[in-house]
């Protein structure tokens, strides 16, 4: 089952519940802009811990994995990350590695693309079409599917347009 995350375009045929029969894992991002989830990649934050606690430290190395894991996957660099709460955790005395602290159980990665022309001519007199894509990495508590409800908010008021990297087709 797909949804569209934020108000579908007036064109899409949607059920009540928004879900668009034609287009689907699509979401209204930067103010009016369709984009769809062409590809989606999750794993657990602390899928390799062993012993010890999360810290500030490790937390920092996750994400950069996560950003390097991103564009490894989808051979890209435009990305955007969704900066992450971290968590307090209490521990009595000092703990020698970093601040404990955590981050939420599940990293997401996911290549948003928009496919448009824009309206622009070549030199042919044909309309030009591009692909706009962006890597968007967040952290939620739960595997997705859904997409947490803030972090939805968040991915709604990414400035699309201005980050990702446009190919001419």
């Amino acid at each position: 089952m797909a949804f569209y995350y934020g108000k579908p375009p007036q064109t899409a045929r949607t059920t009540g519940r928004g879900v668009d029969k034609m287009n689907k894992n699509k979401l209204i991002v930067d103010r009016n802009l369709v984009v769809s989830i062409e590809g989606f990649y999750q794993f657990p934050t602390y899928v390799g811990l062993i012993e010890g606690l999360p810290h500030d430290r490790l937390n920092q190395m996750i994400i950069e994995q996560a950003k390097r894991r991103a564009e490894h996957i989808f051979q890209q660099k435009a990305l955007h990350l969704i900066t992450p709460t971290q968590t307090p955790i209490e521990y009595k005395g000092e703990y020698g590695f970093g601040v404990p602290m955590s981050l939420p159980s599940a990293c997401c990665i996911s290549n948003l693309t928009h496919f448009g022309s824009g309206g622009l001519k070549n030199k042919n007199n044909e309309e030009d079409w591009f692909i706009s894509t962006l890597i968007v990495i967040w952290f939620q508590d739960d595997f997705a599917f859904p997409i947490a409800s803030d972090i939805l908010t968040q991915i709604k008021d990414i400035p699309f347009r201005k980050l990702c990297v446009e190919t001419e087709f």
